[in-house]
């Protein structure tokens, strides 16, 4: 499969930018009360019945993620979209936590409803001056948990000299984004320290590895995967934020900024297929850069773009095109978004906004909005 064009991607938080106006064509936005209760939220992602929030805190400071004080807390969702933070600190002690998901089939030994973190990027720091820059200290993969008690299940390492680097030839560096198609694949997202400086003797490579459930199983339980069990698609660009939608077994990406047309884009590969089989489709290019995507039930695709901006490809159709609110609204530095269907069928949509915006810790924001029910 050819690889998107090179690139590069700007630093991952993004300035503040406003969203304005109204126009019922591209479908109302309306903002409710943010919630603040977190440190340095990056990710979010809603149950099945989209009654719980899981939300990563990758406990970012202004120096980078201090080490050991990231954390998902669970929140409660009620039928009109009111949010309340029922365990602020559900897992403890994790090393930037970026990415999270719950798993929507049972992998080996994680049953249904795993939840699943991204952690320990380069940008862990035990202070100010000092980096954790032995990638196992840091556990850099993914780390499973009890999504009721958060209790440890397991770990599966993917950094250097694990058997993901034997597999393809690189470890991970940066995992940034997870998500899970309906059969238990696996995707997640490297960004690679941006395409910038790298630490001495690191060969990894901005892109997204697929994982099969038999190759997540393996290494789950310290074996060698089977050949071919693991796929990694190159996007020198840096995969700002993926999505599946299992309806149609879409899997989504989109990028960052960069010198080649794939910048800037939003990539489509039908089946999630990375093998030689597979096909990516550029549903739209030549917009803003983009740091996080999800899909609602509808399958429409709603990004997060780095300078604040919300787009959304309405039903997965057409331009990404910006949602519109009634006032001036402001995302600091938005994450990874998330989206579910509430009891009158509004499409309620959360935004993590990584940046503090000033305050303290565990005082940062969770912003909140709905769309119509049509998308």
């Amino acid at each position: 499969m050819r690889s998107p064009a090179p690139g590069r991607f700007p630093i991952l938080l993004a300035c503040v930018a406003l969203l304005c106006g109204a126009d019922r064509a591209l479908g109302q936005g309306r903002m409710l009360e943010p919630l603040e209760a977190f440190f340095g939220p990056a990710s979010a992602v809603f149950s099945s019945d989209g009654r719980t929030l899981f939300v990563s805190n990758s406990a970012r400071a202004d120096y980078g993620m201090v080490a050991g004080r990231g954390a998902i807390s669970r929140v409660s969702v009620a039928e009109d979209g009111t949010l309340k933070v029922t365990e602020p600190r559900l897992v403890d002690g994790l090393n930037a936590p970026i990415g999270v998901t719950l798993m929507p089939v049972a992998v080996g030994d994680f049953p249904a409803g795993t939840l699943v973190a991204a952690v320990g990027g380069r940008w862990t720091m035990k202070d100010r001056t000092t980096r954790v820059t032995d990638p196992r200290e840091r556990e850099t993969g993914l780390i499973f948990f009890d999504p009721v008690t958060g209790a440890r299940r397991g770990a599966v390492y993917l950094g250097s000299g694990s058997a993901l680097d034997a597999a393809i030839g690189h470890g991970m560096a940066d995992p940034s984004h997870v998500v899970f198609d309906g059969a238990g694949n696996c995707f997640v997202a490297d960004v690679a320290g941006l395409g910038l400086q790298k630490e001495p003797g690191d060969t990894s490579q901005p892109g997204i590895i697929r994982l099969t459930p038999a190759a997540l199983g393996a290494l789950a339980r310290g074996e060698t995967p089977a050949a071919g069990s693991i796929e990694f698609q190159s996007v020198p660009e840096v995969a700002g934020g993926i999505a599946w939608y299992e309806k149609e077994r879409l899997f989504y990406w989109a990028t960052g900024p960069g010198f080649g047309d794939l910048a800037g884009a939003v990539l489509r590969l039908r089946g999630g297929d990375f093998g030689p089989g597979g096909k990516i489709e550029t549903v739209h290019k030549e917009i803003f850069p983009m740091i996080g995507a999800c899909v609602t039930a509808n399958g429409s695709l709603i990004v997060a773009h780095t300078d604040g901006a919300i787009g959304v490809i309405k039903r997965g159709r057409g331009k990404v095109k910006p949602v519109k609110f009634r006032a001036r609204e402001v995302f600091i530095s938005p994450g990874q978004p998330a989206a579910t269907t509430l009891g009158d069928g509004r499409v309620l949509v959360v935004v993590p906004e990584m940046a503090s915006g000033g305050r303290p810790a565990w005082r940062h924001r969770l912003q909140m909005f709905t769309l119509p029910s049509d998308y």
